[in-house]
């Protein structure tokens, strides 16, 4: 979860991620991670039911929740599977590794799966580019089209996933509710 929409600004306040398999979550990962200028939007706050004295709490260095976070996502034997993570994920990534002084690094963008543009791909029944699945995902990423909604709780209530609205924004309950919407997708569009 970040402080904002903007791509340029928003910093990660949580980082939360599932170890898994089709069949089993292996290793569960939640995070939250402390700025000192924690310039969070009045609108973030409301959405991600942001509550400042648990993140102060409980919040980590931003250097130490990216090298955990890393661990994983520069394993070149992890697949790596999020919801809008090309639209803005990996954007923030690349935020919150400038911000501690870091170069910017996607390598790993080989090896993701992005269910919202997947889901895109399901929804208008095109079917999918192997040969070079980043950039049909990329295509999909930015395919709009007035009416088309591909929510991960849009798509949670397509495939018929029982799920708490309340606890939409909240990142340990979206992976999860990730995690099931990739099960459908993986055998609907057949990836």
């Amino acid at each position: 979860e970040t402080t904002g929409l903007n791509l340029s600004h928003a910093l990660p306040w949580q980082c939360s991620f599932i170890i898994c398999t089709l069949t089993e979550i292996l290793e569960r990962h939640d995070y939250y991670i402390y700025w000192d200028k924690l310039n969070m939007s009045k609108g973030a706050a409301i959405v991600t039911g942001f509550n400042y004295n648990e993140y102060k709490a409980k919040a980590k260095d931003p250097k130490t929740v990216l090298e955990i976070l890393e661990k994983y996502l520069m394993n070149e034997e992890i697949i790596i599977a999020g919801h809008n993570l090309l639209g803005y994920d990996s954007m923030v990534h690349q935020t919150w590794r400038r911000q501690i002084g870091l170069d910017f690094d996607y390598s790993y963008l080989n090896r993701l799966i992005d269910t919202n543009a997947l889901s895109k791909a399901y929804k208008k029944g095109i079917p999918i580019e192997r040969n070079n699945l980043l950039a049909f995902q990329y295509k999909m990423a930015n395919f709009h089209e007035r009416g088309l909604k591909s929510s991960l709780s849009t798509m949670a209530k397509e495939f018929q996933i029982d799920f708490d609205e309340r606890e939409l924004h909240k990142g340990n309950k979206d992976v999860e509710l990730n995690w099931e919407v990739w099960k459908k997708l993986v055998w609907a569009v057949e990836i």
